[in-house]
């Protein structure tokens, strides 16, 4: 019975990875204060909970790249915010319209309020390559 467990276990050891990881590249970044928050959710987390994975950059003009480490596949929204003022979330205005810098997967298929199905990204087991441009609102 040890015998097999062992076994076992040397092959569980053995498998491939399940989880790769997730390279961001950020377009028209602008140098402002604050820092890049570059978060991976899942259906579960969407704008509701603290995203499985994340990480925050620093902010400078032009192209940023943030990676995430050890993404599990799966379906992931990719959603960024330049957080100027360090709250940790998007600010908006009492219109609704953002009020700092954001980015998201397949934003440009929006209709409406975000939807999972329709700004969904696929990341396999061997991890992703995400380009996406930044938006800041006009002053």
């Amino acid at each position: 019975m040890m015998k097999r467990f062992a076994i076992l276990a040397a092959i569980a050891l053995a498998a491939p990875a399940t989880a790769g990881d997730v390279t961001v590249t950020l377009n028209a970044v602008e140098a402002r204060p604050g820092m890049l928050i570059v978060s991976l959710f899942d259906r579960a987390t969407l704008f509701r909970a603290k995203p499985p994975y994340f990480a925050m950059v620093k902010p400078v003009a032009g192209t940023v790249t943030a990676t995430l480490k050890d993404v599990a596949a799966g379906d992931y929204v990719l959603a960024v915010t330049h957080d100027a003022n360090g709250d940790f979330q998007l600010g908006m205005s009492a219109s609704g319209a953002p009020t700092e810098g954001w980015a998201m997967s397949n934003a440009d298929k929006l209709r409406g309020p975000p939807d999972f199905d329709v700004i969904k990204v696929a990341v396999p087991a061997a991890g992703a390559t995400l380009t996406e441009t930044m938006v800041y609102p006009k002053p």
